[in-house]
C-alpha cells in the first residue's frame, strides 16, 4: 500500500476502509495522561502481552537446545545477516542502539507531557 499507517487509522479514513481508529471524537490519541487509555480494545494488550510471552518462550528454547545469548535481548533474530563479526563494531552497533533507544525515550516524553501541557 505505501501509506503511512496514522493515515489510515484516522477517523473518516479508517471508516471507509474499515479499520480501528486511534484517534477518539477529542482529537485525542490514547494516552495515559489525558485519560483516553480506557478507550484501547482491551484485545491489543492482550495481543501485546502474548506476542512478549512468545519472545519470552523463544528465549527458553534456544536456551534449552544449548544455545547462550550473546548478550542481554539476543533473541537470535537477524535475517539479514547485518550484525557484524568484528568485536569492535558490534560494540559500536550496541552503543548506538543504546542511544537511539534512550533519545526514543526522551522523545515519547516530551510528546507526553506536551499532549498533557496543551491539552491536546
Amino acid at each position: 500500500i505505501g501509506w503511512p499507517l496514522a493515515e489510515l487509522w484516522q477517523g473518516p479514513l479508517a471508516t471507509q476502509l474499515g479499520l480501528p481508529s486511534l484517534v477518539r471524537p477529542n482529537d485525542l490519541a490514547p494516552a495515559v495522561l489525558n485519560g483516553n487509555i480506557s478507550d484501547i480494545d482491551p484485545h491489543f494488550f492482550l495481543a501485546a502481552l502474548t506476542l512478549g510471552a512468545m519472545i519470552e518462550a523463544h528465549t527458553i528454547q534456544r536456551k534449552e537446545q544449548g544455545i547462550e545469548p550473546r548478550f542481554i535481548g539476543d533473541i537470535g533474530f537477524d535475517p539479514l545477516g547485518a550484525y557484524p563479526s568484528d568485536p569492535t563494531l558490534q560494540r559500536q552497533i550496541q552503543e548506538a542502539e543504546i542511544n537511539n533507544g534512550r533519545l526514543a525515550m526522551l522523545a515519547i516524553t516530551g510528546y507526553a507531557l506536551a499532549e498533557y501541557v496543551n491539552h491536546v
